[in-house]
């Protein structure tokens, strides 16, 4: 497969400095060569300023971001329920007078009362 290497300079330098150690290429940006749009541009290694021994790279994506869509919740300040009256109202409703027969039922009855008392 052929790629682009778009850093093209040293990212790592020994604070050292000794004969023997070099700076390095150890940050990479690689993309694939067959895409018809380039991934990525304006690829440029920053100096840290001592910050880390490696540089900063920084480049420009062109890829779409997906934005999630905004969800809307209600509530209630449950600090506000009369926790007595709640309790009376629920259990004459069907929940306890007339409960469904299956897990499923029971559960749609369940959010229906306590819907219900609640408004």
């Amino acid at each position: 497969m052929d790629t682009n290497k778009h850093v093209k300079q040293s990212t790592r330098h020994d604070p050292r400095q000794q004969p023997q150690r070099r700076d390095n290429l150890l940050d990479l940006v690689i993309t694939s060569a067959a895409l018809a749009t380039p991934l990525v541009s304006g690829v440029n290694v920053l100096n840290s300023h001592g910050a880390s021994d490696h540089d900063l790279v920084v480049s420009n994506l062109s890829v779409l971001r997906h934005k999630p869509s905004s969800t809307r919740y209600t509530y209630r300040d449950i600090k506000k329920i009369d926790i007595a009256d709640f309790d009376k109202r629920l259990q004459s409703s069907d929940l306890f007078t007339d409960p469904a027969g299956s897990p499923d039922g029971y559960l749609t009855q369940f959010e229906s009362a306590v819907t219900t008392v609640l408004n």
